[in-house]
């Protein structure tokens, strides 16, 4: 009897192509998000809809919900004196990247890392509130000069601070003695001279707008009493021929029963023909579940950045 024989070039097709298999899955598995060479769609990046977060060190921007399986973009900008050094978390592209992008296939918390570069340090405790000059690299013993400036809608209050002298507190320009690091926080707070200023021209503004509707109505009712005078010279020169009484009351019929009887029925609504659609009135309970199997549909995964005590707020601050 012939034995049958395996032909050699079969199983190295069947090693090859179990090989080519395994090599296509990891490839598949990636979904849309990423093509054949590895990179990430444009399409399939999210930049955050909120503003960035003011820390002590700089700003972050990124923080937000994000559709599962694509990827959020997240930034640090750090503030004078300070320097970005990398990301602490999980599914950070580029960890040591200011700006790069993380997975979103999960919930994620991702921390910023800064390095100090300056011993003075002053900021503004609100950035939209004004500005600060004055901090830097300077040696023990130095004598170093801040100065505020507060933007419009806003007024200096005081400094706080280690090294600040009280006598100038509340001055807008200070001068402290550099002895290690310093982190002095320039504090301000709306102008309310100004908010009074601006209502008092809007209630200016709406006193003459007032005046100005009673000056037309009563331009109005000038003219309204002067057309009667006219109209009655212009009666006094065609006074029409009176109607006999007698013929005036031959010529009035009286009113029947079924007009007293129409007169004194309400109106009739009007009738909606059968084939036209009827308005549907939905329930407060009915549109509460339609709005909870809305939200449902949208759910997304959110992205918190974790940023360390800001010194303008935490209470173990170095004053």
């Amino acid at each position: 009897m012939r034995k049958n024989r395996q032909r050699p070039g079969l199983s190295l097709i069947a090693s090859l192509l179990a090989a080519s298999i395994h090599f296509i899955l990891p490839l598949v598995a990636r979904g849309q998000a990423e093509d054949s060479s590895g990179e990430i769609q444009p399409d399939r990046i999210q930049q955050s809809r909120n503003p960035a977060l003011q820390t002590w060190e700089g700003d972050l921007v990124g923080q937000d919900s994000y559709e599962p399986g694509s990827y959020a973009q997240i930034e640090a900008v750090p503030n004078p004196g300070f320097a970005f050094e990398k990301w602490e978390g999980d599914t950070v592209q580029n960890p040591e990247e200011a700006k790069t992008i993380v997975s979103m296939r999960d919930h994620r918390q991702i921390k910023p890392v800064w390095k100090r570069l300056w011993n003075i340090i002053a900021q503004p405790d609100r950035k939209e509130a004004g500005s600060v000059e004055g901090g830097g690299v300077y040696p023990n013993g130095a004598e170093v000069t801040l100065s505020a400036e507060p933007n419009e809608g806003f007024k200096f209050l005081n400094w706080e601070g280690r090294g600040i002298r009280p006598e100038e507190k509340e001055e807008l320009t200070t001068t402290i003695v550099a002895d290690g690091n310093h982190n002095i926080v320039a504090r301000f707070q709306n102008d309310d001279s100004q908010d009074q200023q601006d209502q008092q021209q809007d209630q200016q503004d709406e006193q003459q707008d007032q005046q100005d509707q009673q000056d037309q109505e009563d331009q109005q009712d000038d003219q309204d009493q002067e057309e009667p005078e006219e109209q009655q010279d212009q009666d006094d020169r065609q006074e029409p021929d009176e109607p006999d009484p007698e013929e005036q009351d031959d010529r009035e019929e009286p009113e029947t029963e079924e007009e007293n009887e129409q007169e004194d029925s309400p109106p009739e609504e009007p009738q909606v023909p059968p084939n036209e659609p009827q308005p549907v009135q939905m329930t407060l309970e009915e549109a509460l579940r339609l709005l909870e199997a809305m939200e449902d549909d949208e759910k997304k995964l959110p992205l918190f950045i974790v940023q360390p005590p800001d010194p303008r707020t935490d209470p173990k601050k170095d004053w």
